[in-house]
């Protein structure tokens, strides 16, 4: 049953937030970023971050972590989310790559780079957004073509983001959206920024739609093998010594 009401959008909304809050708390998380142009805190210019639809829900605290800006839907549907994202701390805007989105977008990178001077700092941080490239209807992990358009519209560099769950109980919706088990642990690895021409045409967004869906398969293989690699190398740092006195 979908709720309407605003006044009971407004209840659903914080009684969300004070379950995000404790569960978000419960979870161990681990960030790798593949370069400084992808960091959310020391980027020189806004990035256009992309996040599985799966992921909304732990995104959601991502976004107030990084204090990244969230695109969503100006549709009745939508304001839940909005609210609910405002009660832990993040920042929205409403709009869609269809609806809105472009100007919106466009309004919040101008006004972050007149406000910004000097070398970049967690007290000076570019106007970033988060959208879902294969919301908010499917198919699952393939992106779809309103991505490319607003980040060509926009100038935002494009940076993949991967999740990877240690124990996360999953929907039976379209996108077996993910929520991860209070106490687990969370892999989040930031792939590299991607820079698309202006403006692009029908034939342009055509031709970079595989380039970015290569690129979030990257990311999300990164996150997935993060576990592993953290394991390696904390072998290496253990074992280094002893092979050192040897």
């Amino acid at each position: 049953m979908k709720i309407s009401h605003p006044l009971a959008i407004r209840c659903a909304a914080l009684t969300m937030n004070w379950v995000l809050r404790a569960w978000r708390n419960s979870i161990d998380d681990r960030t790798e970023i593949a370069d400084i142009s992808s960091d959310p805190f020391l980027a020189a210019s806004p990035n256009l971050y992309l996040l599985w639809h799966e992921n909304i829900p732990y995104g959601a605290t991502v976004c107030s972590g990084f204090r990244i800006t969230a695109l969503i839907s100006s549709h009745r549907d939508g304001e839940l989310m909005a609210q609910t994202l405002q009660f832990i701390g993040g920042r929205t805007i409403r709009g869609s790559t269809t609806r809105g989105g472009v100007a919106a977008l466009r309004k919040l990178t101008r006004t972050s780079n007149e406000s910004r001077e000097g070398t970049p700092s967690r007290e000076t941080k570019p106007a970033h957004v988060v959208i879902t490239p294969d919301g908010p209807r499917g198919p699952r992990r393939i992106v779809q073509q309103g991505a490319i358009y607003l980040a060509s519209r926009t100038a935002l560099g494009i940076v993949p983001v991967g999740v990877h769950y240690e124990y996360a109980w999953r929907a039976r919706s379209w996108d077996r959206m993910a929520i991860p088990r209070p106490f687990s642990r969370l892999y989040i690895h930031f792939g590299q920024r991607v820079i698309l021409p202006d403006n692009l045409d029908r034939a342009g967004l055509n031709d970079w739609r595989p380039r970015i869906q290569q690129a979030m398969q990257t990311a999300q293989t990164a996150a997935d093998t993060m576990p592993q690699r953290m394991i390696h190398a904390a072998t290496a740092r253990l074992v280094r010594p002893t092979s050192e006195q040897a």
